[in-house]
């Protein structure tokens, strides 16, 4: 059996890229539109779910809030100024 030939006169550049690169970026946006449907749906049929979920989203909000004005440096001049008597 004759060894498998490596076809090196071909039109089309892949760069070298061991994946199709079209491909792979129209399997993953379909594949994340999926996702994002079944969620949807899920979420449409079970209320309990739907709760949680947007309790959870809720509390990562304010979190996220909170993080933020802890931790992000206020100019001086919006400063409440201590007044010495």
């Amino acid at each position: 059996m004759p060894p498998a030939s490596h076809d090196g006169d071909r039109d089309d550049d892949d760069g070298g890229s061991f994946i199709d690169m079209e491909s792979f970026y129209a399997s993953s946006g379909v594949s994340f539109v999926m996702v994002l449907l079944t969620i949807a749906s899920v979420l449409y049929i079970n209320p309990y779910w739907r709760r949680v979920w947007f309790y959870y989203v809720r509390i990562t909000i304010t979190s996220c809030y909170y993080f933020v004005v802890d931790h992000l440096p206020v100019p001086v001049k919006y400063k409440v100024l201590e007044l010495r008597v």
